[in-house]
Formats: C-alpha cells, structure tokens, sequence
C-alpha cells in the first residue's frame, strides 16, 4: 500500500511540473508573438529593433553620398520607389542617381515593421508606417542652417530621412547606442511641415528640427505640434547644407 501511494504521488508531482512548464512556455510565446502598441518589449529586442532602425537609416545616408561622389547634383538624388508614391522627379530624375533604381544605389526601400518597430496607437497618424523624406525641414547646427533656419529665404534645408511613431522602448535606445543618456529630448516646434511635401529635387523653406548639430537620433513630440506629445520619432540627416 506505500509503495502504491508513493507511485501516485510521484506521478501528481511529475503532472504538476509538466502543467507549470506548459504554463511558462505559454507565457513565453504569448511574449514572443506579442506586436504593435507602444507596450512593453525587452530591453534586448528594443536594441535589436533599435540597431536596424539605425543601419538603414546609415545604409541611406551612405547611398546619398555614394551617389554624389558619383557626380549626382544634390537635387538631382531621387527616392522614388515602388512602394511609397509622391517621390518622383518631373522631370524624372536620371536613373543613376536613384537610390532604389538599379543603376543608382540599388538600395531596397524597406517597409518599417510596424508590429516590432512603432506604436500602433498612431496607427491613424499621417506617415505611419513609412520612412519620411521632407523637402522643407534643417536641422539646427547641421551644415550651414543656424537658428532661424526654416524661414530665413536661404537654399539652406537639410537631406532628412525620418521614420515617425516608433515605440518609446527603441527611441530610447537609439540614444542610447549613439551615445546620449538622459530623456528623451522633446521637439517643442513642429518636428517636420504639417503639409508633408515629399523630397523630389527641390528645397524650401518649412520648419526647423531644433536637435543642436545631431546627425540622427530620436525625439519625442510635443501638444499642438507635428508630431504630437508621447510620441517617439527617429530622425537621420542624409544630407547636410
């Protein structure tokens, strides 16, 4: 009869470890699986998410430089591409200065992983889900453009890329892999034109991202502006002037 009710127990032991185990592998999953929202993710996946943000936005500035040792004239560059329309040249841009044309750079315009990458409360949002490059933004202390920048009548704006709504996790990494701890800093002006003209040859006066000479890195927006408050945006200059 011991023996019996030792084997009984040893069986409801060897049960529960495998009813625990099942309940912690489904813990692990549901981690796995879970996207968009501006929720949670390990300190681990926002610097994986962080470090590909930042490689493609390098991988585009290093084109835009490429191209222009090349010969390209600056209004000249194109990103016209197959996935995201508005960025066509008239008249069109010769095709060996495309960053996605196979005779240019020959660069693959990635869409952002919306489920890894952003939040999807500003799923809503103008440009969600797509890298920006405006016609009318400077970056203070990037190249020749000073305070004043976005309205001073000079031929003066910045070659920006910008991926918007990106969650606070990761825009707090890329800071952090470039070096700046702290908040993230908040952009108390709008953080690109509200019209949102796309780069296609031509530049013009707009507005100013105030980020103090910083080739790239991420910011948060602010009440009454573009982008809005709690939000989290990642900025690299592809081409300073």
């Amino acid at each position: 009869m011991t023996q019996a009710h030792s084997q009984r127990g040893n069986v409801l032991f060897i049960i529960l470890i495998g009813v625990a185990l099942f309940g912690a592998l489904g813990y692990v999953v549901s981690e796995m699986l879970r996207g968009g929202g501006n929720g949670d993710i390990s300190r681990e996946k926002a610097k994986l998410y962080a470090n590909e943000i930042l490689d493609y936005g390098n991988s585009i500035r290093q084109a835009v430089q490429g191209l222009l040792i090349a010969g390209c004239d600056e209004g000249d560059i194109s990103f016209t591409n197959t996935i995201v329309t508005g960025y066509a040249h008239t008249p069109p841009a010769p095709e060996s200065c495309q960053i996605f044309g196979a005779q240019g750079s020959g660069r693959a315009w990635i869409t952002p992983a919306a489920a890894n990458w952003l939040d999807s409360l500003q799923s809503g949002a103008a440009f969600y889900g797509q890298w920006h490059i405006p016609s009318d933004l400077c970056v203070s202390g990037v190249g020749t453009g000073a305070s004043g920048c976005e309205s001073d009548g000079l031929d003066n704006e910045d070659l920006v890329l910008i991926l918007p709504y990106i969650r606070q996790s990761i825009c707090e990494q890329i800071n952090e892999g470039l070096g700046r701890s702290g908040p993230i800093p908040v952009e108390t002006d709008d953080g690109w034109p509200s019209a949102g003209a796309k780069f296609t040859g031509s530049y013009a006066d707009g507005e100013i991202l105030d980020r103090d000479g910083q080739m790239s890195g991420c910011f948060q927006g602010s009440t009454g502006n573009m982008p809005g408050a709690e939000t989290y945006n990642f900025f690299q200059v592809l081409l300073p002037r």
